[in-house]
């Protein structure tokens, strides 16, 4: 935890409370997943689409992170496949996306959150922090009936 609230990581001030299985305030970020000439993919501006205002693109709400190691993929729209990913992109200050229809240094979108300032990590700290993330697992309620299909009739 350690790490975890420390100044070189930061994580603490978004993820203010890692065991509160949601905040009781809505609050959203611009992690700097993507930066298409100052933007975001047209289809999901984040929060831009309900507010309007320019500073909201890319604005996405700031999850939890309860049972984080079992709820991938990351990020809004799943492009992130593993927590070993989403640290280096945190790490390297947001995503650099090089080709493609989202191509964009991610890193420098004017909207992003200024407590992305990127970090380094050592092998060591990296598997600490991933074994601190694991520790805010809670298997107890995974097996409920009421959890295992809500569609179900």
């Amino acid at each position: 935890m350690k790490l975890y609230q420390s100044d070189k990581l930061q994580c603490a001030r978004c993820h203010d409370n890692p065991t509160r299985s949601q905040r009781q305030d809505m609050v959203y970020a611009n992690t700097g997943l993507y930066n298409i000439d100052s933007n975001y993919p047209l289809q999901d501006q984040g929060l831009f689409d309900y507010s309007g205002k320019p500073e909201d693109r890319g604005k996405f709400r700031i999850p939890s992170l309860k049972n984080v190691m079992l709820t991938a993929p990351y990020t809004h729209n799943g492009s992130v496949q593993t927590i070993s990913e989403m640290i280096d992109i945190y790490a390297a200050s947001g995503r650099n996306i090089t080709e493609g229809p989202f191509k964009g240094d991610g890193r420098k979108h004017p909207n992003k959150n200024a407590y992305i300032k990127g970090f380094e990590l050592s092998p060591k700290e990296k598997h600490q922090l991933m074994t601190f993330l694991n520790t805010l697992t809670d298997t107890s309620n995974l097996n409920l009936e009421l959890w295992k299909d809500p569609f179900k009739k």
